[in-house]
């Protein structure tokens, strides 16, 4: 059973933005946390999916700690705010190249029907460099979907995507918490999301 647990954790660089005395999150479930920019919430993701280390306190997935146990590291993807991609790979080999890291071999179908739901079928063969922003974010999206790894952490996923883009996040939601755990920010609360406001951590 997939399980996330935060306790007493500090996240920040030199000094604390944000401290959460206790949080968890069980298989099946998403929060949202929202909140300005320059709160925390990219350092409050990076520390949960083991590229900064805490402060103090710990946070564990599946019992282990992503800062100690590597492994653990391939349970979980994480999306940065940034939108960059390597250009001169295609779509489907930009997939094949984040699944390498993870060691694994993506499903032919699972690739097929999410280059039809994120509506990138008509580039799917041709360089990223020729897709839009909000083309490029739905590309991003696309991994996270094909993948679907055990949680997921997507920061801040509705910038730069299309206007009408809400409705591919929020059937990413539903996918990824069918058995999995889902962890995103966003500059303000959206509808229909489990959503907590960030400054309550601040610290």
């Amino acid at each position: 059973m997939n399980r996330l647990e935060m306790r007493n954790l500090h996240c920040g660089y030199s000094t604390s933005l944000l401290s959460i005395s206790s949080l968890t999150l069980e298989q099946g479930q998403h929060l949202l946390l929202y909140g300005p920019n320059g709160i925390g919430k990219s350092t409050f993701l990076k520390t949960v999916a083991g590229i900064l280390k805490p402060l103090a306190g710990s946070v564990t997935f599946q019992g282990k700690s992503p800062h100690h146990a590597k492994a653990i590291t391939r349970a979980i993807m994480y999306v940065p705010e940034t939108i960059e991609l390597p250009e001169f790979l295609t779509p489907v080999e930009y997939i094949h190249l984040v699944a390498e890291f993870y060691g694994e071999q993506p499903e032919r179908k699972r690739i097929e029907d999410g280059l039809a739901f994120f509506d990138v079928e008509a580039f799917a063969r041709l360089p990223i460099q020729r897709a839009s922003q909000g083309q490029k974010r739905r590309i991003q999206l696309l991994a996270v979907y094909v993948l679907h790894r055990p949680l997921t952490l997507l920061d801040d996923p509705l910038i730069g995507i299309d206007a009408n883009g809400k409705p591919y996040l929020d059937a990413l939601v539903r996918s990824l918490t069918q058995d999995g755990i889902l962890l995103m920010t966003a500059r303000e609360s959206l509808s229909n999301f489990n959503a907590l406001d960030i400054k309550t951590f601040a610290a």
